[in-house]
């Protein structure tokens, strides 16, 4: 039988050396999740009243998978770590009325979301501030709703940003293609 990981609440580790992928911060109050996928769905509650901090603790493949993010406002900070799929979406795909902010405040600027699409956004708003996002075909696809650039790098080997409809705004950042 398998057992369950139970994750220290100060540290985020289980006594079997498990080390959670992600952590959400609100009101100076840290949360543990096992998974990246439960903490994104958690951040889907919070508005921006809340200042909702999404902090990876650990490189996160998610395979054939992709974080929906349908509501929520909320900063995802890579801290160096990897955020990778291989879904013919985005690893992180931002519907409905969401709004996430992606960062890294890794020093040495190691963190990257990485995909086939590196993000998608097909309503909603998305925010680039830091990181370096790339993916085979594109790195950001903009299906509707809104990109915003003001930071960080987006890497493609076909295109960097693809706007099918919707709003991109370019305040900073890098866009190789």
């Amino acid at each position: 039988e398998k057992i369950p990981h139970v994750l220290d609440a100060a540290t985020g580790l289980c006594v079997c050396g498990y080390i959670a992928q992600a952590c959400v911060i609100v009101d100076e109050v840290t949360t543990y999740y096992i998974t990246a996928n439960e903490a994104f769905e958690a951040c889907e509650n919070y508005t921006a009243e809340h200042k909702a901090l999404l902090k990876l603790l650990d490189n996160v493949a998610l395979g054939e998978e992709h974080l929906r993010v349908n509501s929520g406002v909320f900063t995802v900070d890579l801290n160096g770590f990897e955020l990778s799929n291989t879904d013919n979406c985005g690893a992180i795909y931002v519907v409905g009325e969401a709004n996430v902010t992606v960062t890294d405040s890794d020093p040495n600027g190691n963190g990257k979301i990485s995909g086939e699409y590196g993000l998608e956004v097909g309503s909603g708003t998305l925010n680039i501030l830091g990181g370096t996002i790339t993916g085979t075909s594109y790195g950001v696809e903009v299906g509707s709703g809104t990109l915003n650039i003001l930071g960080g790098s987006v890497i493609s080997n076909r295109q960097g940003v693809y706007v099918d409809g919707g709003t991109l705004n370019i305040a900073g950042g890098t866009i190789t293609a």
